[in-house]
């Protein structure tokens, strides 16, 4: 699976996100939240088509959560000390589905993606900018993944403060 490929948004994106949140249910710790964020977890927006999903974890907790869900396939991508990343492809129903899973232990951060997401689904204003920056961010990177973040993280900063700023 290219992932650096502009894609229209699939229906299928909820259950996908519902199957895989259950598997890591099964085998993570039960006081954990899990949230679907990015753009497939915004109805309608076009993106990358990879599958996001936060988990918010004690960061006491975050290397045991990370270990699980190495059990379940996943492989590392990276790790600060706010977030771990995970990354995990499989095949579904003939398709190649791509899902990035980020352990958060900051409350901040956590919220911060929360609040972005929502702040998309009801503000199409926002949704159609972020979408045509996506697009263009993802021409630009070359496949390169720090670029891609760094060309829409000044946007994501902005509008997360303007959300924030209206609750």
């Amino acid at each position: 699976m290219k992932i650096y490929k502009f894609r229209k948004y699939d229906k299928s994106f909820p259950t996908l996100f519902n199957h895989e949140k259950k598997m890591i249910e099964n085998v993570i710790l039960k006081n954990s939240q899990i949230e679907h964020v990015g753009s497939t977890s915004v109805p309608k927006m076009r993106g990358k088509g990879v599958i996001d999903l936060i988990i918010y974890s004690p960061k006491n907790k975050t290397i045991e959560i990370k270990s699980d869900l190495e059990k379940l396939g996943y492989e590392e991508g990276s790790v600060d000390k706010d977030r771990i990343f995970l990354k995990r492809e499989y095949k579904i129903k003939n398709k190649t589905r791509r899902f990035h899973t980020h352990i958060i232990s900051n409350k901040k951060l956590w919220n911060s993606a929360i609040v972005f997401r929502n702040f998309l689904i009801n503000n199409k204003k926002v949704f159609d900018r972020y979408e045509k920056l996506k697009e263009k961010a993802i021409i630009a990177c070359n496949n390169d993944g720090k670029i891609y973040r760094k060309l829409k993280n000044g946007f994501i900063k902005k509008q997360i403060k303007i959300a924030l700023s209206k609750s």
